[in-house]
Formats: structure tokens, sequence, C-alpha cells
């Protein structure tokens, strides 16, 4: 299935996808959601894009103007779809491609000394993964001050958010929802503010 870029440099570009149901894009309309609540924070940001598929969210990134992007793939499929997308949209010295696992990669990145401004991460909706991800990446030393991590849950699946961090806006759009994630205190210098970050 192609996908289409919605924004930025390389907006309708087409993008192929992973095919069969092993992995799910994230649609046009939520892209435009994501990208719209992000802003000008994408600019020249560092991104890394967790259970990335064929790449569509950290390409899309890259097209809104950030600086780079480590996409975190270990399915053989999906790695050649996202080397090809990259290779023809010709931004191979802004990606990083790291093929293992998503909860294996952690010490690999803490040793080059990577950190991210912007984390993606759209983990498989049947296995419950979201939570141990959130407690990597506290425990890690990958996070930039300010931050956000965008998680995309089922909207069926009823998450108890850890008392550490901060959801600053959530939404849901079908099946998909959303969550904009801070892990620093909402007094701190560096936490980053969403507009309407409360409503649902």
């Amino acid at each position: 299935m192609a996908l289409y870029l919605t924004g930025g440099e390389f907006r309708g570009h087409k993008l192929e996808s992973v095919p069969g149901l092993s992995t799910r894009p994230t649609s046009a309309s939520v892209r435009n959601a994501i990208f719209n609540i992000l802003g000008d924070k994408v600019v020249g940001a560092t991104a890394i894009d967790f259970f990335c598929g064929g790449g569509t969210l950290g390409i899309e990134t890259i097209s809104h103007g950030a600086a780079s992007c480590h996409f975190v793939e270990n399915g053989f499929k999906a790695r050649q779809i996202l080397h090809d997308n990259i290779e023809k949209l010709q931004i191979e010295e802004k990606c990083f491609l790291l093929s293992v696992n998503v909860f294996s990669c952690f010490e690999s990145l803490q040793k080059r000394g990577d950190k991210f401004d912007i984390l993606f991460a759209d983990p498989p909706y049947k296995k419950p993964l979201a939570l141990p991800l959130i407690r990597k990446i506290e425990d890690s030393a990958i996070l930039n001050s300010g931050a956000i991590l965008v998680l995309e849950t089922s909207s069926r699946e009823l998450i108890k958010f850890p008392s550490s961090i901060t959801v600053l806006k959530s939404r849901v759009a079908g099946d998909t929802a959303v969550h904009f994630i801070s892990f620093d205190k909402p007094n701190s210098d560096n936490y980053f503010s969403l507009s309407g970050s409360n409503d649902e």
C-alpha cells in the first residue's frame, strides 16, 4: 500500500508501506494531527522512531525539518522497505537504522551518547508494550531536556500511566489514540507545554 507524506519539504511524495497485517502505518489524518500539535518543535530536532515499520512517521519528521531520525525495526521486510523509502528521498545522511528489537537498542544508543528531542512509538496493539517502553525510556539516558514521546495505542486500550510522567495531550482518531508525553516535571525549566494540554 502506498502512503503519501502530508507536509514539509517532501509533501506529496509517495512511500511504500509493509504489506500484510504485521505493521500498521500511521494514517495521513493522524500524522497531520501529530505534526500540527508538535509545531516548530520538530525543526532541527533529533528524533527516534520505535517500531517504525516502513518509517513513515520518522520520514515525515525529516520532511518537517528534523535534523535526524533513528529508525528501530527488526523485521526483515520492513527494513527493506524502510531502506528503499529513505533512498528514494535521498535523505540517507539524516537517517540511522537500528536492526534490533526495540528493547535491545537502549544500551547501544547510550554508549554512543545519542539523545533525542522527539520519540515516536507505535507498538503492536495486541501486545502490552506501551508501559514497559515508557519505563525503559525513563530509566535510560537518551532524552534531551524537554523531550516528547508521541505514543500511539489502541483507542480501546485503557492505560494507567505512571505518575512520574505527564500526559500533555491525548487525541483519539478512530481505532488510534495518540498521547504526547513529557518526562520533565511540570515546574521545571525544561518542561515543554502544548496548548490545551489537559483536554482529551
